[in-house]
């Protein structure tokens, strides 16, 4: 059973996109997305670029001249991507996140994020380039039990891919966990591959993990996904089984996700096969 909690620790707390550019490299002619700091999300073409300014040609809106400091991030898009018609106004802030799980779809390079899990979880990752980002973080939970808080760390490396379909990452982690006398030192690696795009997607994955006596003898599986249901609402879902001794432990969780251009709040259950489910709340906030 203490196995089992550990495991469940290494893969609850080690969970673990718009391109942007520099906005003076832009040139006449280019096709962006632009997304301005109070939310609203445009796209068209570059026509002038100068100290303070851009001039953009829209579909709806015609020539709008854009002030530089209130652009919060700009994505250099295809022709083909400009004349497409957007579903949404704006895309899920937080794809490469299920609730608990980590998705194949990473951060850019500068781009980041921090949740918040049950109010006494904290998560940070950070896109150090395009294809590889840090998380860390830690847990208070344990300080109601007289025990030191749980750490981690944990990057992610997603591979090149020219498909906006089907993405793959492998990762790993390492876990401080608090054990009554101590720390014990614990982790997993995990590889992930997901199908879809940054509003609805499906999740699978499997990564062992291990603790100082050494590796597991099965792998954790992972499965997990995110529906987009409108403007505002997505249906999110985490399943986590962990083999041991010829048995198989069966968890996750269900929310529904209310999501803004730069913030997400999860509310569901989680529950584990047996047990009885109970509520779960999460926030995310990119940056």
């Amino acid at each position: 059973m203490r196995h089992f909690t550990i495991l469940l620790l290494l893969f609850t707390f080690v969970t673990s996109s718009i391109a942007q550019v520099k906005i003076n490299q832009l040139k006449p002619g280019d096709y962006i997305t632009i997304l301005l700091k109070e939310g609203t999300e445009l796209k068209g073409k570059l026509r002038l670029n100068n100290e303070t300014t851009l001039v953009v040609e829209t579909k709806a809106l015609g020539i709008l001249t854009i002030i530089k400091t209130q652009i919060d991030s700009v994505e250099v898009i295809s022709e083909q991507e400009h004349d497409e018609t957007r579903k949404y106004e704006f895309d899920n802030p937080l794809p490469n996140k299920n609730y608990i799980t980590e998705t194949a779809i990473g951060l850019d390079k500068g781009e980041g994020f921090y949740q918040n899990i049950l109010l006494g979880g904290h998560i940070f990752s950070y896109g150090l380039s395009d294809n590889f980002s840090l998380s860390g973080g830690f847990e208070t939970f344990t300080l109601f039990v007289g025990e030191a808080p749980l750490f981690f760390i944990s990057p992610k490396f997603t591979f090149p891919n020219k498909s906006e379909s089907i993405h793959f990452a492998i990762g790993g982690n390492v876990v401080l966990i608090p054990d009554g006398s101590g720390r014990t030192l614990g982790g997993s690696l995990f590889g992930i591959t997901t199908f879809g795009d940054d509003n609805n997607n499906f999740s699978i994955g499997a990564g062992y993990a291990f603790t100082e006596d050494g590796f597991s003898n099965a792998p954790a599986v992972q499965v997990g996904g995110m529906f987009r249901l409108g403007k505002n609402f997505m249906i999110v879902s985490d399943q986590l089984i962990v083999f041991e001794s010829g048995d198989a432990f069966v968890g996750g969780t269900w929310t529904i996700r209310y999501i803004g251009s730069k913030v997400s709040i999860d509310i569901g259950l989680a529950s584990a096969y047996r047990d009885v489910a109970l509520p779960v709340l999460g926030v995310g906030i990119r940056f």
